[in-house]
């Protein structure tokens, strides 16, 4: 026992010597025994493509394009370690190089060296949870985290840092896709309890075996406690070669929280692991493939499979079939981590697309998007962006193939629920008991008899989405005390969905023809336009054939206290639609003397126009 001990404690005065000059950009140590012979030093520089390191040993970009790629890659150096050094092969080569200019990254990565003080004599070393802590300071003051995807390289003690910044930072986790830790010793490692007796470092003590270490205990506990699709992919290499006769962390301890199969670095030590002198050494060669894999840079390299869309060069083309159902297209998670998406950019407010906030999909399960067209000038295109990082930006572009049909579509909607109004108060005591309720909870209950009649026809929604669309119906109608009632439960049932290009479209539309300042509790207060001039927009669904319909519908509503007004509004209608402008003007009068409101004026005004014409003519 006392032989073992005294031979790693031999080992460790080795090591401090070989660390230390190191960290100077002197002489590196000598190789392993078992090491393969060195590589001669090769030219350099059509491979080099991060050049302005310079010499700080402070945290720093290494290489940043301009504009950034979407993919930022940290390198974390261990205990004794150096920013640069460490990563630095005495051929001249560093990892940096090597990966930015490896098969498919050149161009698609910016790296950033993280480096804290890690010495062994003379005090003022970080441990590792305060390392973490630097880490996250630096991180944010040098932008990192506006990347859409954030890599994390670390090497021996590094790898328990980045653990411990990945779990101290839920809010960040969503963009860190991939953690390649070269031989961290999750289980500790052997050399430090002899360390403990040679040096002032208090990491040393944290990275004791794990049998004895409360600090790699909870480590581990915290890590396993995240959630599989919440953290990121583990990628693992361990050393093949020992150093100075002895095997600084053991396969087991290197590997513990692996995903997957980890990489044996044949040939190397715990030093020269993250030292490659090649450009198809291992280390690089694994690190790649984790990086296609888990973190791809290509948006050929797809997480995300949309097989309801159709792939047309620099978007992709759904085409909106009929608008009188729910159309749907699936998303569908093809990699291991929970996929966060939202839709944005959305061209038309006309167009209405939901889920309307940030979705995520879990690990080979699917979600959808939905699209529904409201009331308005309809387009032969409409155009969105989906997000979903670290992937690339989606443009997709719904086609509407028949506008004359979608517009049919939504005239038979309007129909169908003005009919599921009537029916509703036309049952058996449904108008008593109305009036025995405040006159909002009035409202309430027939814009939801509007609402249940508009999903039967355009099939299950998500029940915001059956509100905004029925709040959309009912404007078209004007009627726009039913459609507050409407948009007020879509904010209540979906407040993310209140907030839509789409759903404020008719917010404003409502307030247009109420006057009222404000329709959601979230906007603020603002005098609407004015209505725009011509004529009432119900005139349009009222005919010869079924103005007994919205006849009788009208009576019906004005049985209704808080709906009298627009029971008469809407007999007026019928009243100028058949050609009785005189009698459609008390109609409207009427209304507007029960609740005034710029469209009660319009109606008015577009009737005596009606009526001067007819003196003239006469």
């Amino acid at each position: 026992m006392e032989l073992h001990r005294a031979s790693l404690l031999r080992l460790f005065t080795a090591l401090a010597s070989a660390a230390s000059v190191t960290a100077c950009d002197r002489t590196p140590p000598p190789p392993a025994p078992a090491a393969t012979p060195a590589t001669p030093s090769l030219p350099v520089a059509s491979d080099r493509p991060c050049n302005n390191a310079g010499a700080t040993k402070d945290p720093h970009w290494v290489c940043q394009a301009a504009p950034h790629a979407r993919t930022a890659v940290v390198f974390v150096h261990g205990i004794f370690g150096d920013t640069n050094g460490t990563w630095a092969n005495d051929n001249g080569r560093t990892f940096f190089d090597l990966l930015a200019s490896a098969p498919g990254m050149q161009g698609k990565l910016d790296l950033f060296a993280f480096g804290f003080t890690s010495t062994m004599w003379g005090g003022g070393s970080l441990d590792i949870r305060e390392a973490a802590n630097k880490m996250e300071s630096y991180l944010a003051f040098n932008h990192v985290w506006d990347y859409d995807s954030v890599v994390f390289v670390a090497h021996s003690m590094g790898g328990l840092v980045t653990l411990r910044e990945v779990i101290n930072q839920p809010q960040h986790r969503a963009k860190v896709p991939l953690v390649f830790l070269f031989a961290t010793p999750t289980e500790g490692s052997q050399i430090t309890a002899v360390a403990q007796y040679v040096v002032d470092n208090p990491a040393i003590r944290q990275m004791f075996m794990a049998n004895g270490n409360d600090f790699l205990k909870l480590l581990d506990e915290d890590w396993r406690r995240l959630a599989p699709g919440d953290r990121p992919h583990v990628a693992c290499a361990y050393e093949k070669s020992p150093t100075y006769g002895q095997m600084i962390v053991a396969w087991s301890s290197a590997t513990r929280l692996c995903d997957g199969t980890p990489d044996a670095i044949e040939g190397a030590n715990h030093l020269t692991l993250v030292k490659p002198d090649r450009p198809d050494h291992p280390s690089v060669i694994a690190l790649v493939n984790a990086i296609n894999t888990y973190a791809p840079v290509s948006a050929d390299q797809a997480l995300l499979d949309m097989p309801d869309f159709r792939q047309d060069g620099d978007h992709w083309a759904y085409t909106l079939a009929d608008a009188d159902a729910r159309n749907s297209a699936r998303l569908r998670n093809t990699g291991a981590r929970r996929l966060a998406y939202e839709i944005r950019e959305i061209s038309s407010q006309r167009l209405l697309v939901w889920p309307a906030e940030q979705a995520t999909i879990e690990p080979g399960q699917t979600d959808t998007v939905s699209f529904a067209l409201l009331h308005g000038k309809i387009d032969p295109q409409y155009s969105l962006v989906i997000r979903a990082r670290p992937l690339p930006d989606r443009t997709v572009i719904v086609n509407v193939p028949d506008v004359q049909a979608v517009e049919r579509q939504q005239r038979a909607l309007v129909e169908t629920m003005s009919a599921g109004i009537s029916d509703y108060l036309a049952s058996a005591g449904t108008v008593d008991e109305l009036k025995r309720l405040g006159e909002d909870e009035q409202r309430t209950r027939v814009a939801d008899a509007a609402r249940r009649a508009a999903a039967a026809r355009i099939g299950e929604l998500p029940e915001g989405a059956q509100w905004v669309i029925t709040a959309d119906a009912l404007a078209e109608v004007g009627w726009p005390a039913l459609a507050t009632s409407a948009l007020r439960k879509t904010e209540a049932v979906s407040p993310s969905l209140a907030k839509s290009p789409a759903a404020i479209a008719v917010a404003d539309t409502v307030a247009t023809q109420s006057g009222a300042l404000k329709v959601f509790d979230w906007q603020a207060e603002r005098i609407p336009d004015p209505p725009a001039s011509g004529e009432p927009k119900t005139w349009a669904y009222i005919t010869a054939g079924n103005a007994a319909h919205w006849s009788a519908l009208s009576e019906r509503l004005g049985e209704v206290p808080a709906l009298a007004p627009e029971g008469l509004n809407l007999k007026g209608d019928v009243l100028s639609v058949t050609g009785q402008n005189t009698d459609a003007k008390r109609a409207y009068t009427r209304a507007a003397q029960l609740r005034d409101s710029p469209l009660s004026k319009q109606r008015i005004r577009t009737v005596d126009a009606q009526l001067r014409r007819h003196d003239v003519q006469g």
